[in-house]
């Protein structure tokens, strides 16, 4: 390496540090759009040691254990965050899912229905809420949950076939061929 671009290099390191001193929020948000996790961690938590109830903070170190795979991590983040924001519906969402992957089908099943109840326009709470009563053994919940996510979005596959699905364990085969043909009418190479 020439002694010019290792200037350019140690300028550019100095610029960078200077950043990430300057707003650490914003140079974690950076690393983490370009799913550098390992550098936006560290940042996220500098920032909720001199601001405890940052959301973004908070959330974006929920995301990361929770794509790591780390869901005990995960899960106090998610709730942390739910309790910063209590009417953020992406925020319980998040958390739902989080308590589902952990098997915690209860608390995610609230989270879901909290995470509705402040914007019921969004087909990812009802379908999810609808798998876990479908697994718990509440047919007919679980279809209403997946006729309610039909409403917002018409076109969704999965939830054509989940509904298709609970309907034919509750008997209702008519109605749920019905539900598996008009899967197959969206997306004809579906398995």
């Amino acid at each position: 390496m020439s002694r010019k671009e290792r200037r350019r290099q140690e300028k550019l390191a100095q610029q960078q540090s200077a950043a990430i001193q300057k707003n650490p929020l914003q140079a974690a948000g950076q690393f983490f759009q370009a799913g550098n996790f390992d550098e936006a961690a560290p940042l996220l938590e500098q920032v909720l040691t001199t601001d405890p109830q940052n959301f973004d903070a908070t959330m974006g170190l929920a995301i990361i254990h929770a794509t790591r795979g780390n869901l005990d991590q995960a899960i106090p983040y998610f709730e942390k965050a739910a309790s910063i924001r209590p009417d953020d519906a992406e925020a319980h969402f998040n958390l739902g899912r989080a308590l589902g992957d952990s098997g915690r089908l209860d608390e995610a099943a609230s989270a879901y229905r909290r995470s509705m109840e402040i914007n019921p326009h969004v087909e990812g709470p009802h379908v999810n809420l609808g798998n876990i009563l479908k697994d718990i053994g509440d047919m007919a919940g679980a279809a209403q949950c997946y006729r309610h996510a039909l409403e917002i979005n018409p076109n969704q596959v999965l939830s054509h076939s989940n509904l298709g699905n609970v309907l034919e364990k509750q008997g209702l085969f008519d109605a749920a061929v019905a539900a598996h043909t008009q899967a197959l009418a969206i997306d004809p190479n579906n398995a």
